[in-house]
């Protein structure tokens, strides 16, 4: 298991960006959050250290058509254990 903190800047919000994580997070069981701040978009995901990369190169390299992704920055962190009761 992995955990990736992901920022993203440029035109990234308003444009569908938030779905289209959350549709490439079901596509790559990948688990986190992403929410808008002041510089564009922050994602924590963590799942598969394979499918990670996957989604991670997919956000590149096929963003939204509407949106332009001008910085992209991942850094791995430590990953955090979720239990659900």
């Amino acid at each position: 298991m992995t955990r990736y903190y992901i920022q993203i800047g440029g035109i990234v919000q308003g444009v569908g960006f938030r779905p289209f994580i959350k549709n490439l997070s079901i596509k790559y069981d990948i688990k986190g959050f992403v929410k808008n701040d002041s510089n564009g978009l922050v994602i924590e995901a963590e799942g598969e250290d394979t499918n990670l990369k996957a989604f991670i190169e997919e956000i590149q390299t096929n963003p939204p058509k509407l949106s332009k992704i001008t910085s992209f920055s991942d850094e791995q962190i430590d990953v955090k254990m979720i239990m659900i009761l």
